[in-house]
């Protein structure tokens, strides 16, 4: 993967199997920082970071706003808020309107991290909903 600094994943609410495919297949020194956006219900607590350490024994944390992104580490967008890439590399969260019905939205994450990243951003799109992603 010459070249890419980051990985951005999106996949629908039943996507989880979906993330667990593309992420359980990574060696084991993967460094590069991993982005995901599934869509889940903004009216509860989501247990899917610590589901996916568990699954996965790699660092993997619900994302915070103002965050600096380290490499090697797995993000998860928690619900009720877009995950977005700041320019500085830096995480940010919102409360914005959803978009295509959903948020998080798959379509916020990308459209930011490709313009903090440019050509060193990698996307994958397992599934979606609607026209998110």
């Amino acid at each position: 993967m010459n070249g890419v600094r980051a990985v951005v994943i999106g996949a629908s609410a039943g996507g989880v199997a979906a993330l667990f495919q593309v992420l359980g297949t990574l060696p084991s020194a993967f460094a590069i920082p991993v982005l995901c956006v599934l869509h889940l219900p903004d009216d509860r607590h989501s247990q899917l970071a610590g589901v996916m350490q568990r699954r996965l024994h790699r660092p993997v944390c619900e994302a915070r706003d103002k965050e600096r992104i380290r490499s090697g580490q797995i993000y998860v967008a928690g619900p009720g808020y877009h995950l977005s890439v700041e320019r500085d590399l830096t995480l940010s969260l919102s409360q914005e309107e959803p978009v295509h019905f959903s948020r998080p939205a798959i379509d916020f994450l990308f459209i930011s991290a490709a313009d903090a990243y440019g050509d060193g951003l990698l996307g994958v799109l397992r599934t979606g909903a609607n026209e998110d992603g």
